[in-house]
């Protein structure tokens, strides 16, 4: 190759790569719709005509072309799902599909033929998405620990859903507490997401906290609330306290029950000597004669 044909070669390379704006990955759910579109980042070149390329995925091949003699095409598969965006330049091109099902995942590709510069490119890659969750699950496990006053609870609010389900509390005013989340990517492409945390009721000043899950997804109508109640049972040394307090009583009780049969029969015994004491006849006849008790 002569050198003049070497830099041109070198120059077309330079000019060709002109920067395509674009995002790197977009998401969609099925049934939804989605934009991807590509920005030619310079004014000058003389845009010949863009195409619209699926690369990878269950289909691919050219979705789409613009050109400025030919005007706007929708190509095979995308025929009737497709639908472009015109511009006053051909600087910038998007395209919509609408509704979105799963073989439309992979990647696409933004073609702009440039004269005489040859192609800019810029590549979007789709992730379709099917929304689901499964039934949220909150759980409340009593824990005990010696260095703490009290009883500890770990309460754990999770769910599984695509994509990643959003957790949040309602707690009581003045309750300060920081959840931890922690989230599992699955081999389906779903998530796990766990919210927790670990609650010292006696140190609330509660004697019954109420708390509430709240689990946001796109694919609930609502928000939906799971709520519970922990009670205040006291700690380990207040109930062996009361423990002891039960058995005082009862020893109390015994006590006085058996002092109270004890007085019982020792009445109904001198009651019963008192009677079957013999009576003395010398006093009795003093007594008779109203004499003196020494006649």
């Amino acid at each position: 190759m002569t050198p003049l044909g070497i830099l041109v070669l070198l120059c077309s390379s330079a000019l060709g790569s002109i920067q395509v704006r674009h995002a790197a990955k977009k998401t969609s759910k099925i049934g939804g719709s989605v934009t991807l579109e590509c920005q030619l980042m310079s004014n000058e070149p003389n845009v010949i005509q863009i195409t619209w390329y699926k690369e990878s995925g269950n289909f691919t091949g050219a979705v789409a072309t613009i050109s400025k003699t030919y005007g706007q095409k929708l190509l095979g598969y995308y025929m009737n799902r497709i639908k472009q965006s015109l511009h006053k330049t051909l600087n910038n091109s998007a395209i919509t599909i609408n509704p979105v099902n799963q073989e439309d995942e992979g990647c696409f590709k933004c073609i702009f033929n440039l004269f005489p510069l040859g192609a800019s490119t810029g590549t979007i890659c789709l992730e379709v998405y099917e929304e689901q969750i499964l039934e949220p699950n909150l759980e409340v496990h009593k824990i005990g620990h010696p260095d703490i006053l009290g009883m500890l609870y770990i309460v754990t609010c999770s769910t599984t859903g695509k994509p990643a389900p959003n957790i949040s509390w309602k707690l009581p005013e003045n309750l300060d507490i920081v959840p931890e989340v922690y989230s599992i990517v699955n081999q389906n492409e779903t998530e796990t997401v766990i919210s927790n945390f670990t609650l010292n009721i006696s140190s609330t000043g509660y004697k019954n906290v109420h708390l509430s899950c709240v689990v946001r997804h796109p694919a609930l109508s609502s928000e939906k609330y799971l709520t519970t109640e922990i009670k205040y049972i006291g700690s380990q040394e207040d109930t062996d306290l009361k423990t002891i307090g039960i058995y005082i009583i009862i020893i109390l009780l015994i006590f006085i029950s058996a002092i109270t049969a004890l007085v019982i029969i020792w009445k109904k015994y001198w009651g019963k000597k008192k009677l079957n004491k013999p009576l003395d006849t010398k006093s009795t006849g003093c007594l008779l004669r109203n004499k003196s008790l020494d006649c």
